[in-house]
């Protein structure tokens, strides 16, 4: 097995930590269409990318949504002292996908309270 196959494997399930059932056979099935080198590119692509000197030259509304139960390194509440942030305990990476109506409401929430300043927040259908 080479250092790929090993450290997206090690990536993955670290990411799938926590994820409900149907999302990890959902990610797995996914995962395992993705080719090499579309996935090398992709890991590239995240440790290339600092989105730091961006996120605190915006000076819109933010807000970082972090998982896991206690803050880690990497967290961009952490890296960006005073940012915004929600914290999902019992998720995975996919909170949107684990947890979806809590992570709905969360989110509405966020635009609703800066929808008078930067437009009006859509009207959700019931």
């Amino acid at each position: 097995e080479d250092s790929f196959v090993t450290t997206n494997k090690t990536v993955w399930q670290r990411l799938l930590a926590n994820a409900a059932p149907d999302v990890q056979a959902r990610i797995r099935r996914d995962m395992k269409r993705m080719r090499r080198e579309p996935g090398l590119k992709i890991i590239r692509a995240v440790f290339e990318h600092d989105p730091i000197p961006a996120l605190k030259r915006y000076n819109g509304p933010k807000l970082s949504v972090a998982v896991g139960p206690k803050d880690a390194p990497n967290d961009l509440h952490v890296l960006v002292p005073g940012l915004p942030h929600k914290r999902f305990t019992d998720t995975s990476h996919w909170p949107h996908m684990d947890h979806p109506d809590e992570f709905n409401a969360m989110l509405d929430a966020f635009l609703t309270k800066i929808g008078g300043r930067w437009g009006p927040t859509p009207q959700r259908p019931n």
